[in-house]
Formats: C-alpha cells, structure tokens, sequence
C-alpha cells in the first residue's frame, strides 16, 4: 500500500525576504562603490602624475637651453658682469628639474636627460662641431622620449628640420654679444 506524500510549499516568511533583499543590495552596492573609487584614484594619480612629469620636463629643457645659450655666450668686456650674474642665477636655481626628471621618471627619461647633460659636458670639453651636433640631437632624443612620455601627439620620430642646440628664437648673434636670455 502506497501512502500518497503531498508536496507543500516552503513558506518563506516575507520579512526574511526583504532583510536578505536589502542585504545583498547593500554589499552589491558597496563593492560597486569600492571599484569606482579604486578607479578614480588611479585616474585621479595618472592626471597629477601627468602634469607633473610635465612642469618637470619643461623646467628640465627651459634649464638645458639656458645652460647651452650661457655655454656658447662668449666672455667679453662688455658682457662679463651680465653673463656672471646669469651664470649663478642659473646655478642657483638649475637643481630643482634635474631632481624633477630624476624623481618623475620613467628610466627612459632619466637616461635621454642624463645623455643631453653628458652632451654638454663633452662639448665644454672639446668645443668642437661634433660635439655640438650631440648636444643639438641629445636635445631631439629628450623632446621625443618626453612626448612619448606624455602621450603628446605633437612630437614625432620623423624630424622634418636639423636639430639645433637652442630654440629657434635664439639667434647666433644674440649669443654671440651675450643678450640672448
């Protein structure tokens, strides 16, 4: 003899439902809520990074291009006590974008500067046109890797002019009497 079993709903008590409901809802929330900030802050840290990197590198080559003008300026009566004046100006305040680079990074960047620094040393060495063509493209290498860096688009392998060791607003004659800034 069979004894028929009837199959009975399980009663859920509908206030367990909504504690659970309202639970999950929470944690669900609260996780959304943790990766939306985790990813701001890294967004966040990407930007001041960024514009970091950049006030450094531009300070870097604003000090390279005065330290290169002071370096071709020639001594003269005229100009000795301006250009002596200039010379520890710049030393005074030369070390903050050298440490700038240095701390920012990355590595690419550090070795292009330090090659552009080692550039300028040989030049004063020999002050011979080979070396002053090193400077010139250790200057090129550091605006490239700085543009890769910065993910500029402006700043492109491909060079459609010569290099040279200043800015094009600084004329040879202007260094040559000592009143290029």
């Amino acid at each position: 003899m069979m004894i028929p079993l009837e199959v009975q709903p399980a009663q859920t008590d509908p206030l367990i439902v909504a504690v659970v409901s309202v639970f999950l809802t929470l944690i669900v929330g609260a996780v959304v809520g943790l990766i939306t900030a985790l990813l701001a802050r890294k967004s966040e840290h990407t930007k001041w990074l960024r514009e970091r990197r950049y006030d450094g590198y531009v300070s870097f080559m604003i000090d390279m291009n005065t330290l290169t003008t002071l370096i071709l300026t020639k001594p003269t009566v005229t100009n000795a006590v301006t250009l002596l004046a200039r010379i520890s100006k710049y030393t005074a305040n030369s070390s903050a974008a050298f440490e700038a680079v240095s701390l920012l990074g990355p590595r690419k960047i550090n070795k292009v500067g330090q090659e552009w620094i080692w550039a300028i040393s040989d030049y004063l060495t020999t002050k011979a046109e080979p070396e002053a063509a090193a400077v010139a493209e250790a200057r090129w290498r550091f605006l490239i890797v700085a543009g890769e860096v910065l993910k500029s688009k402006n700043v492109t392998i491909e060079r459609t002019i010569r290099p040279s060791m200043l800015p094009a607003e600084l004329s040879a004659t202007d260094i040559a009497r000592g009143t290029a800034n």
